[in-house]
């Protein structure tokens, strides 16, 4: 079953709650019915798949993707290496986000995000 956990160290209002890391389940438990998901048969999620996003979200919307445009491009020449596993995807998505974390620190009036980044890659096997 897909899951996506939200897990983070500040409240609803962005307080943080004491050093303590609380951890929340939202796509079974809250988006999954709005996808016409029916929690038992895979034939019926998304083919679009869902996309999370959090923090800093203007920055996040505007660069995610242009970097891979740009950057990523250059993953297909015969000098890069392409990314070829899911722990070459975290290494690729962890540059992404520390590219985003620099320009937040350099340019931002207001800092919105923080470092470091962290990367979770969890794999099935079916």
């Amino acid at each position: 079953m897909p899951e996506f956990w939200f897990v983070r160290n500040l409240d609803d209002t962005g307080q943080p709650t004491l050093g303590k890391y609380e951890a929340d389940e939202q796509y079974l438990t809250r988006d999954a019915r709005n996808d016409g998901f029916d929690g038992k048969d895979p034939a019926t999620l998304p083919p679009h798949g869902r996309l999370y996003r959090n923090g800093d979200i203007l920055s996040h919307v505007a660069a995610w993707e242009a970097i891979d445009k740009t950057l990523g491009r250059l993953r297909n020449v015969s000098a890069f290496s392409p990314i070829r596993s899911p722990s070459e995807y975290a290494d690729w998505v962890r540059f992404k986000m520390e590219v985003l974390l620099h320009f937040q620190k350099r340019f931002a009036k207001t800092l919105l995000v923080g470092g470091p980044v962290d990367i979770i890659v969890k794999s099935h096997i079916v």
